[in-house]
């Protein structure tokens, strides 16, 4: 039998991981609108410029970058269970908006709707199915994606297709792992970070530029997080990478194989931030040629 393309295999592993985030939340006995986030739980800033210690707080601070104040439309690319959005769709200073979520996850969008709901902001929230290199319908003053853009198979195109679906003057705002460009591809943690997360591609600061830059788009402002990014000691880690690959190896089912698969691509990334060839990076693009 072929090889199932990354895509699809993609789509299995995630759909997995979805629904065992969502059992965790269950287990937490976590409210309407909590504990939502799927993005890193950052450490405190040093400097006390960057987010607050912890998930939630991103949303907060990524609120001032976004501009809202003069824009109508707001598009979540991976909005995953609907963290941001229904987080920035509660501010009484966002009363103004629509706000759309797209994502390549059913069971996740069904959560945020039903979400949504419950929180009283559904008439102003949409959530879309698709692929992040499609089409995007419709017109946003803002686009915004968090820990999602790294799983683009073409990075190129999936910025094209946002650029487009950009108004004049619109901006797009990605918090995001990029690799360092001094790290090879064949680096084993960037292999075990690619294919614990079926992704083909660690896409490097560099790729991002280049990408963005052919898409239309002029960087317009950039904090790096990196300092905020918790990782475990090497001793921690390799104790964590026995205990996975023990449970892994003991799994009866494929559905917990692929999580444990998930998770060791996890201890990966960790090893990148620990050796500093991940950089945490916001990064805020407006459509070339527009005026703010």
């Amino acid at each position: 039998m072929a090889a199932l393309a990354s895509t699809e295999l993609r789509a299995r592993l995630y759909d997995k991981l979805a629904r065992h985030e969502w059992r965790r939340r269950r287990w937490k006995r976590a409210g309407d609108g909590e504990a939502l986030e799927l993005h890193k739980a950052l450490a405190a800033p040093r400097d006390g410029l960057g987010p607050p210690a912890g998930k939630a707080g991103l949303h907060d601070w990524l609120w001032d970058l976004v501009e809202a104040e003069g824009a109508t439309t707001i598009l979540d690319v991976g909005c995953g269970f609907g963290a941001t959005l229904l987080a920035w769709a509660r501010r009484s200073d966002a009363r103004h908006l629509r706000f759309t979520g797209l994502g390549c996850n059913a069971f996740q969008l069904a959560r945020a709707a039903e979400q949504a709901q419950r929180l009283g902001v559904a008439e102003r929230c949409t959530f879309l199915l698709q692929n992040f290199e499609d089409e995007v319908a419709g017109r946003f003053d803002r686009v915004v994606s968090i820990e999602a853009l790294l799983h683009a198979d073409d990075l190129a195109t999936t910025l094209a297709q946002l650029t487009a679906a950009l108004v004049d003057g619109g901006s797009l705002l990605v918090v995001e792992d990029m690799l360092e460009a001094s790290v090879a591809a064949d680096d084993p943690d960037v292999r075990a970070l690619a294919e614990g997360w079926h992704t083909p591609t660690i896409w490097t600061r560099d790729a991002w530029l280049s990408a963005a830059s052919a898409a239309g788009l002029v960087l317009e402002h950039e904090v790096d997080l990196s300092m905020q990014v918790p990782f475990r000691t090497p001793e921690l880690l390799t104790v964590r990478e026995r205990r996975l690959r023990l449970a892994r190896a003991c799994a009866v089912r494929s559905a917990w194989r692929s999580v444990c698969d998930a998770f060791l691509g996890g201890l990966a990334l960790e090893r990148l931030y620990a050796r500093g060839a991940l950089r945490y990076v916001v990064a805020k693009w407006r459509k070339k040629g527009a005026t703010r």
